[in-house]
C-alpha cells in the first residue's frame, strides 16, 4: 500500500514538473519573441573647462640642506604667485617629490675598474595645478615661466564632469536606439511598443583630450586654444514588439 502511494506521488510530481517546464518554455519563448534589444549612441562636443599644468622645480647643491632650502624657496615663491589666481587648495597638489644624490663614474687605472663617487644632492618637486578659469591660461603660463622652473608641462585641457548636463546626450542616444528598433520592427511587419529596459553601456565616457606643451624657461606663451572634448553615451534598450 505504501509503495503504491509512493509511485502515485512520484508520477504526479513528474507530470507537474513536465507540465510546468513545458508551459514555462512556451511562455518565455513567446515573451522574448515579443522583444527587441538595440544599442543607441550619441556624442556631443563640449567646450573644455579645465586646464591642468604640472610645474617642476629642481635644485642641485653639494650640501643637502642647502639644496632642500633653495628648492623649497622656489616652490614657495611659485605658490605665493599662484594665490593671485584664487585657485582652491584642493586643485594644487604635490604630484611628486624626489631627493637623491648624484653619482659620477670614473676609471681607476690603479685598480683597473670603474669607481663611483657621490656628488651633488638633487631636490625635485612637481606641483600639479588645475585652472578652472581657462581664460587665464596664458597669464598662468607666463607666471609659471617667470619662476625658476626646470619644466612646465601643459596645459592639458578637459571637461568638468560635475558641471555637465548629461540629459541631452542620453536623450539623443535613446532616440538613436528607438530609430534602429523602429526600422527592424517595420521590416518584420510589426510595430514598436514601449521601452522595457534601459541600461548604460560601460564604454560611455568623457575622453580626455590633452594639448601637450612642455617648456623649460621663460618668455611669453603663444595663444593656446582650449578646444573641446567629445562626450559619448551609449545605451542598451529593450523594446516591446507588437
Amino acid at each position: 500500500m505504501t509503495e503504491n502511494i509512493y509511485k502515485i506521488t512520484l508520477i504526479i510530481a513528474v507530470v507537474v514538473f513536465v507540465g510546468f517546464f513545458g508551459f514555462s518554455s512556451i511562455y518565455f519563448s513567446s515573451y522574448f519573441k515579443n522583444q527587441i534589444s538595440v544599442t543607441g549612441s550619441a556624442k556631443k562636443d563640449i567646450n573644455n573647462q579645465i586646464a591642468e599644468f604640472t610645474v617642476t622645480f629642481t635644485t642641485e647643491n653639494k650640501d643637502k640642506s642647502t639644496a632642500e632650502e633653495q628648492n623649497n624657496n622656489k616652490v614657495k615663491k611659485f605658490l605665493d604667485d599662484v594665490k593671485k589666481f584664487e585657485i582652491p587648495e584642493a586643485d594644487i597638489i604635490t604630484d611628486s617629490l624626489n631627493v637623491y644624490q648624484k653619482q659620477e663614474e670614473s676609471w681607476s687605472e690603479k685598480e683597473n675598474r670603474n669607481k663611483w663617487k657621490y656628488t651633488d644632492w638633487v631636490f625635485s618637486q612637481s606641483i600639479k595645478v588645475k585652472l578652472r578659469d581657462i581664460s587665464k591660461v596664458n597669464d598662468f603660463t607666463n607666471l609659471a615661466s617667470r619662476n625658476e622652473t626646470s619644466n612646465i608641462s601643459g596645459p592639458n585641457f578637459s571637461v568638468d564632469t560635475k558641471n555637465i548636463d548629461e540629459t541631452e546626450v542620453y536623450n539623443l542616444a535613446f532616440e538613436n536606439a528607438k530609430k534602429k528598433a523602429e526600422g527592424i520592427a517595420n521590416q518584420s511587419g510589426r510595430t514598436l511598443g514601449k521601452a522595457l529596459y534601459i541600461s548604460e553601456n560601460s564604454y560611455s565616457s568623457y575622453p580626455y583630450l590633452p594639448l601637450a606643451r612642455t617648456m623649460g624657461g621663460g618668455g611669453a606663451s603663444a595663444e593656446l586654444p582650449s578646444g573641446s572634448t567629445e562626450v559619448l553615451k551609449s545605451l542598451n534598450v529593450v523594446f516591446e514588439l507588437r
